[in-house]
């Protein structure tokens, strides 16, 4: 074996063009295979970071059915009663997103944070790297506010000290005493460098009031589907007990990995199959290479056959040959994939979950190593069984070269011409749609026209209450400051920006008609709250000037073109949004 390697390695010396071809070609094919997998890999396949028994995990959420509505957030009231209920979920918790800003410190700056469950953490088996976890006391509103840090905060304001353990901070304008640091990389449950407990108040924890996210684990042992069957006999009990709210609302259990991935993974295994298409276009360019250079070979292979060397012999050479191009081509295949998960990271415009990386693994190395042995075989092995069928009398015969293998050589180099070329003709049309489609999408007209508007985003800490008219107060105030600012031409808000969320979902009594019995049977509508001057500024049609007479009543509008416009009255019914914890208040 050894001897062959080396003979390999003379023979392929001799001709450095030829071999240094060969491993780029590979190493482009190998290593853009190698970076769609590691995408591949991190979305599907890698366990999630710091998760004990992830396996077990469940990504929680509730439904209306009977509206459509398949994915909303959960109610505080529901949660309770399933967390006191359940007998097959080992742990339940809520979060929510929150925008934080730390004060205290040198500098304040504005934190990505979540509100979180007391018992998460530990659910999930993970523990601060100094100080404690959150206890179930602390889900109390009337306990003193603590919060736990992220790694990267701890060490980017505090320099790393043990000595924040105790320390008191400001978290939107209310000293926090800070009671544990997390490990490096947590960031659960997406990008969060901050926790605090998760407490809601009174008219949070109503039943009907859908605001937070929720995540669940399994007992050991228990399966999803029975997890299944235990809720759908507590939210058939809850719908008995708090008929207005609870008729109709069922509860949705899924593997948590299955939810993180739902809109992506269709697309990144798509992008997989297409670069394994550009992966066998190199192979067959490898083996057109080698084809070519056997050509040149003809009278060595039959030399050495008519001395009586054997044909498996001379295959188990020339297949080592394509053996060292091949794992030469993986190595460069390795290092162009390490480059290229930094640009595929590059190129996404937003931040990642923390849970979703593309660092090298074992299973990447392990990719790279089988596809350089399977290219070696799938570019070497045709060569290789033509090189070594010689005519031996013809090709002895100086400068003799037989028809009927020149002929045969022929018909193999044009099949593997056309299997290029379809290759590449399914990969340009498959391009040819996607930009297409591409430019079919950015042609549509969204209804609104952004073109010279700047936002930004505002939310209101919770030290300011929940009073209304204080919100309200606050933008009279702020947009016509704005509005004097050089270059601004007008000032409006909303709860949510054109084209961007869903706004909240809210039910409708309207004025004159019976209230319904419960929610279910309630007509509903996606809202979003704007400002009287909203619609002008980003072209969309008036609204009539009936409801921007009254800040405290809220108005269903027609457009001028509708016939018809109605009001409704909100106050008796609870609102559920789509994202009611990251939506800012505006006035109505």
């Amino acid at each position: 074996m050894f001897s062959d390697l080396r003979f390999a390695f003379r023979t392929l010396a001799k001709t450095p063009t030829v071999t240094a071809i060969a491993v780029v070609t590979l190493a482009l094919g190998i290593g853009s295979a190698t970076t769609s997998f590691s995408a591949l890999n991190a979305l599907l396949f890698r366990p999630l970071p710091f998760i004990q028994h992830q396996e077990r995990m469940l990504y929680v959420n509730q439904a209306l059915p009977a509206k459509g509505i398949t994915d909303t957030d959960i109610a505080y009231a529901d949660f309770a009663e399933w967390r006191r209920q359940t007998k097959t979920l080992a742990a339940i918790w809520l979060y929510d997103n929150r925008t934080v800003i730390l004060g205290g410190t040198e500098e304040p700056e504005r934190v990505l944070g979540a509100g979180l469950s007391a018992g998460a953490f530990q659910a999930m088996g993970v523990q601060p790297i100094i100080g404690r976890n959150f206890r179930p006391e602390e889900d109390d509103p009337k306990s003193a506010p603590v919060a736990l840090l992220g790694y990267g905060l701890w060490q980017r304001q505090f320099g790393g000290k043990t000595s924040i353990l105790g320390r008191t901070v400001k978290l939107n304008g209310q000293p926090t005493t800070i009671i544990g640091v997390m490990p490096e990389g947590w960031r659960y449950p997406e990008t969060s460098d901050l926790w605090v407990p998760l407490r809601a108040n009174e008219a949070e924890a109503a039943h009907g009031y859908f605001q937070y996210s929720g995540h669940a684990m399994l007992k050991e042992g228990v399966t999803i589907a029975q997890a299944r069957a235990e809720f759908a006999t507590i939210d058939t009990a809850l719908a008995k007990a708090f008929p207005a709210t609870n008729t109709g609302l069922a509860i949705n259990l899924r593997p948590v990995r299955e939810e993180a991935v739902q809109d992506v993974a269709q697309l990144t295994v798509l992008l997989f199959g297409a670069v394994m298409f550009v992966f066998l276009i190199a192979c067959a360019n490898v083996a057109n290479l080698l084809l070519a250079r056997a050509s040149t070979r003809a009278k060595e292979i039959a030399l050495r056959l008519a001395l009586g060397a054997s044909r498996a012999r001379l295959l188990r050479q020339l297949l080592t040959e394509s053996l060292l191009l091949g794992l030469a081509g993986g190595l460069g295949g390795l290092l162009l994939s390490l480059w290229g998960g930094d640009l595929l990271l590059a190129a996404i415009p937003i931040e990642l979950p923390f849970w979703l990386r593309l660092d090298f693994d074992p299973a990447i190395f392990a990719f790279a190593l089988g596809l350089s042995l399977f290219s070696s075989l799938l570019f070497g092995l045709i060569p290789a069984l033509q090189s070594t069928r010689p005519d031996l009398v013809d090709v002895i015969k100086e400068g003799g070269r037989t028809s009927s293998t020149s002929a045969r050589s022929h018909r193999v180099r044009n099949s593997l011409v056309v299997v290029e070329v379809a290759l590449a003709l399914v990969l340009l049309v498959g391009a040819g749609l996607m930009m297409r489609s591409f430019l079919t999408l950015n042609a549509v007209r969204p209804g609104f026209n952004a073109r010279g508007v700047f936002t930004f985003r505002l939310g209101f800490p919770p030290a300011m209450g929940n009073d209304k008219e204080v919100f309200r107060q606050f933008y009279r105030d702020l947009l016509p400051r704005l509005a004097t600012l050089p270059g601004v031409e007008q000032a409006s808000a909303s709860s949510a920006l054109p084209g961007l969320g869903f706004g909240g979902f809210t039910p409708i009594v309207t004025e004159g008609q019976p209230e319904p019995a419960n929610l279910q049977e309630t007509p509903g509508a996606l809202n979003r709250s704007v400002t009287p001057d909203f619609s002008a500024r980003w072209k969309f049609p008036a609204c009539p000037a009936a409801c921007s007479r009254r800040a405290t009543t809220t108005h269903i509008c027609a457009s001028p073109s509708s016939t018809k416009s109605s009001r409704a009255d909100f106050s008796r019914t609870p609102i559920p949004s789509a994202n009611a914890s990251a939506k800012p208040p505006v006035p109505g």
